[in-house]
């Protein structure tokens, strides 16, 4: 089933994915996150095209959804100190680029 896309809108993801991966030492891995990145986005369009949803909207409450699961995420106790610096860090950078995704979507992308 094919469906229609704003090429804009994807060049400007794909972008904007770009400069949020930065660089990195292992091509492979940019590769990846940068594929799965255009992944997202093109089956979030699917999914707003499907439900009659604007894409942005879309956006904003999956983004919203996902800091608020990475907030709860960092408030459960773990084990050790260490563990928990941890997954506090990598919460924080993904609540980062979160907010940096949902600040694009309200500009309109």
């Amino acid at each position: 089933m094919g469906h229609a896309h704003d090429d804009k809108t994807i060049s400007s993801v794909r972008l904007f994915a770009y400069d949020m991966l930065g660089s990195t030492p292992d091509w492979g891995d940019l590769l990846y996150r940068y594929e799965h990145s255009l992944r997202a986005a093109e089956n979030a369009a699917v999914v707003a095209e499907a439900e009659g949803l604007p894409n942005d909207d879309l956006i904003i409450a999956s983004c919203s959804q996902a800091i608020d699961s990475a907030n709860w995420i960092m408030s459960l106790p773990r084990g050790t100190r260490t563990a928990q610096d941890m997954i506090n860090e990598n919460c924080r950078k993904r609540i980062a680029l979160l907010q940096d995704i949902l600040a694009q979507a309200n500009k309109g992308l």
